[in-house]
């Protein structure tokens, strides 16, 4: 009989990776609820089991009388049942924890994956960056300061450079040992060394930085960066 897959797991498990990653999500948390099912149902016999012992500890009488044998396996049999109850109910549990799991790790990334498209458009229009991701690596091209600050001093532009890329940044969760070029663009050789400085300071000093005079005269530096992700 065959199993129908959920929409959302027929549309995502496109990539190898990320099927790869659903048959772990799966297994991990139908391992985990069979462990703590487990733990539950031995802890419950062997409890009963303790509870008895100390009964009959106490008790003269009972302690001539019990058969100690008897009550082991008596246990052991108890402790094998409900074992495999437990397992029983654990499996489908473990199954259905999975699936929720991963449909909301779904959502997120379709809204991430959603605020990421709007971001990268939104960047087209007001700065003409453009933001595309291409085989595992994030590309950001012509990051510019916003076009009325065009001339303004080198300093003004750097900070909204800033902190437009922190936003790209953070939108892609990017880690500074991700990012494995960046190249920034300056209108003048004066400016060279300031740029450098600040990129360096902003991005780290063990990031591959380039600064060069930019070929284009309007006014405004820009930034391309090239990241891991």
């Amino acid at each position: 009989m065959m199993t129908v897959q959920p929409e959302w797991e027929e549309e995502w498990a496109i990539s190898k990776v990320k099927e790869e990653m659903i048959r772990n999500t799966r297994k991990h948390y139908t391992d985990l609820t069979m462990e703590i099912f487990l733990g539950i149902s031995t802890a419950v016999v062997l409890g009963y089991f303790l509870y008895e012992v100390f009964l009959i500890a106490g008790n003269p009488t009972l302690l001539l009388n019990v058969d100690w044998q008897t009550m082991v396996k008596s246990t052991l049999i108890a402790w094998i049942i409900s074992v495999i109850i437990s397992m029983a109910i654990a499996i489908p549990v473990g199954r259905r924890w999975a699936e929720s799991v991963l449909k909301k790790t779904m959502e997120d990334y379709s809204k991430r994956a959603l605020r990421r498209r709007l971001l990268a458009q939104r960047y087209k229009v007001e700065r003409g960056t453009n933001i595309e991701m291409k085989g595992g690596f994030l590309y950001i091209y012509d990051l510019k300061p916003r076009m009325e600050m065009a001339g303004s001093p080198l300093s003004k532009q750097l900070a909204d450079i800033e902190s437009a890329a922190k936003e790209v940044i953070d939108s892609f969760s990017l880690l500074k040992y991700e990012i494995i070029n960046l190249v920034v663009k300056v209108e003048d050789e004066s400016q060279l060394k300031d740029a450098e400085n600040w990129a360096r300071k902003v991005f780290g000093k063990d990031i591959d930085v380039n600064v060069v005079v930019s070929e284009e005269k309007d006014g405004l530096i820009s930034l391309d960066l090239i990241a891991a992700i």
